[in-house]
């Protein structure tokens, strides 16, 4: 059954290297009010697809990620728990008054800068309906607002639908119990009597839920429990993630200064960590940094990380301090675990 989705004003602006127009989507039918429309997803993703091609870059083919080893075997938990730490934030609403929920969301679009596509997951017959779909929309321009509404929370939504990597989410739902889906920190409740003044702060917080920040997770074992490997293994499996991944040899001063001298070379600037964090902070785009084998004590990262509000870090250790400069919710201590259970030869 083809799924239906709902489409608050699109516009999508094709590069003005190719041409200067608009494309606002035509309406299969009339919802609410005249500028609400109704587009199946694939009509949805074959006119986000029209959006610009990207531009122009330097060479910046260094410190590519090695091949995970094909004796790489289990850890399957702790593959989908990065997953999900590298993902879009998922924002959960929850309201006891079904009708407040759907009005405070249909206004929330409005004011959102995202592209809102409407889904119902109220049964396991409407998740299915469209869990295919969500990988599709995942690489659609613009970046879209997947907002996910009746959802029941005794579903196991995780199931159905994989954590989007690029485009937020917003459930909702009139059981509380839907908070255990929500990103850390990212879960709301809408009163059911609520002023305008409160209806706008909640909005605002919503969509600061959903800014991008820089987002550090950091990996803890002992060795050879297969840190690296997990890695290297999500980076093979999420070849479309990140626009630009770099390998980081985080093991002392000397071999991080030596990257940072391959990366600066590659982007025509200067050599140094200064000038290539700079870089990174001028680079508006999905970029991942892993740094390997931080295990020396006298290293400092924090001189290495940028401090800006995108970008995505991987860290693995053996120090358990590391764990301090991961972002909310996105630490994994597994070296308790057997170290049979990591990979074998």
């Amino acid at each position: 059954m083809d799924m239906a989705v709902k489409v608050f004003q699109m516009k999508i602006h094709v590069d003005t290297r190719l041409a200067m127009e608009q494309t606002r989507l035509a309406v299969e039918q009339t919802r609410l009010t005249g500028e609400q429309t109704h587009l199946g997803v694939e009509k949805i993703l074959a006119t986000l697809h029209q959006g610009p091609t990207p531009s122009s870059s330097p060479n910046l083919n260094v410190l590519a990620c090695p091949t995970p080893s094909q004796y790489f075997t289990g850890r399957e938990s702790i593959l989908q728990k990065l997953s999900q730490m590298l993902s879009a934030p998922v924002v959960t609403l929850f309201s006891t008054n079904k009708n407040a929920l759907a009005a405070f969301v249909h206004s929330f679009d409005h004011s959102s800068r995202f592209t809102a596509i409407f889904l119902d997951v109220s049964s396991v017959e409407a998740l299915k309906a469209i869990a295919h779909n969500i990988k599709a929309i995942d690489s659609a321009h613009p970046p879209s607002l997947l907002i996910l509404e009746n959802a029941d929370a005794s579903l196991e939504l995780d199931q159905y639908l994989l954590y989007s990597l690029h485009n937020p989410i917003l459930v909702t739902s009139t059981d509380q119990a839907v908070s255990r889906f929500a990103s850390p920190a990212c879960d709301f409740e809408l009163p059911d009597s609520v002023d305008q003044w409160a209806a706008d702060g909640l909005c605002r917080s919503i969509e600061k839920a959903f800014n991008p920040l820089l987002h550090i997770v950091t990996l803890v074992a002992k060795g050879g429990t297969g840190k690296t490997q997990v890695v290297l293994r999500f980076v093979s499996e999420n070849p479309s993630r990140f626009l630009h991944v770099w390998f980081f040899d985080a093991t002392s001063e000397a071999t991080l200064a030596a990257d940072f001298k391959k990366l600066g070379n590659a982007a025509g600037i200067n050599e140094s960590v200064d000038d290539v964090q700079n870089f990174l902070r001028r680079m508006h785009k999905d970029w991942l940094l892993i740094f390997d084998n931080a295990d020396d004590r006298n290293v400092d990262l924090s001189n290495y990380i940028p401090q800006c509000d995108h970008g995505n870090v991987i860290i693995t250790s053996r120090l358990t301090e590391v764990h301090q400069m991961a972002s909310p919710g996105s630490h994994l201590n597994f070296s308790d675990l057997e170290k049979t259970g990591s990979w074998h030869c």
